[in-house]
């Protein structure tokens, strides 16, 4: 979240998609004040909702949703589907196991290119092997890793320049 603040200052942001169920933290207010200041337009989601970006590029919400029971100190997490063509990335960041598995749940897998990221600090424990085995991904990453350039026309993936 400390992140999205210099964002904001540095960058002309038009809408910012974020849970609609979030814990409160002294920098989220700091963030939320900055929003209000530049009156951007927000866009709180949560499961089930989707974002349309462009004809053939929508965002499936996969977690928050109002059941789930956080606690007070819980991050305001997003666990998107980004859906182009026949791709599907899972953006899992640093959702926990809890988390994965009731994404699990909820989850229809198309038997379609899919990928998978984690956020760079995901240690290998923390990682739902009974999610990755449903999504089965051609390609997995997390934030830490070097960058590989991979490409897609929406059919398959290649490496780019």
């Amino acid at each position: 979240i400390g992140g999205l603040i210099e964002i904001i200052d540095r960058y002309e942001v038009g809408e910012i998609v974020m849970p609609k169920i979030i814990a409160t933290s002294t920098v989220l207010n700091e963030l939320m004040k900055d929003i209000r200041q530049k009156k951007i337009h927000i866009k709180e989601v949560m499961r089930g909702d989707e974002v349309e970006i462009e004809k053939n590029l929508k965002m499936k919400i996969l977690f928050p949703y109002g059941d789930f029971k956080f606690n007070k100190s819980s991050l305001p997490e997003l666990g998107i589907e980004l859906e182009y063509r026949q791709t599907h990335a899972f953006l899992l960041g640093n959702l926990s196991k809890t988390i994965q598995k009731d994404i699990l749940k909820n989850l229809k897998v198309k038997d379609d290119q899919n990928i998978v990221e984690f956020y760079n600090s995901m240690a290998e424990g923390k990682v739902s092997s009974e999610l990755l085995e449903a999504i089965n991904p051609i390609f997995t990453w997390n934030t830490k890793e070097k960058t590989t350039r991979m490409v897609s026309d929406g059919l398959s993936w290649k490496r780019g320049d």
